[in-house]
């Protein structure tokens, strides 16, 4: 499992974004579907919500900065 507040870049724009928490979607049709809570990197007030199965195709995890 990815642990969270890990960084991504979204593969089609190279926009970064942090992984902030995995979740279940309880929407009739959609209930008990997994989903991803991330935001755009520096607007932590920006909050997104996207299936993981779809998070994962469409973003790439950022390796980690050494000083």
């Amino acid at each position: 499992m990815v642990e969270s507040h890990k960084k991504f870049r979204n593969k089609k724009t190279g926009n970064i974004y942090q992984l902030i928490s995995y979740a279940l979607d309880c929407t009739n049709e959609r209930d008990g579907t997994p989903v991803v809570l991330y935001c755009p990197e520096g607007q932590p007030e920006t909050l997104y919500v996207r299936e993981k199965e779809e998070f994962f195709r469409k973003f790439d995890a950022m390796e980690e900065n050494h000083p």
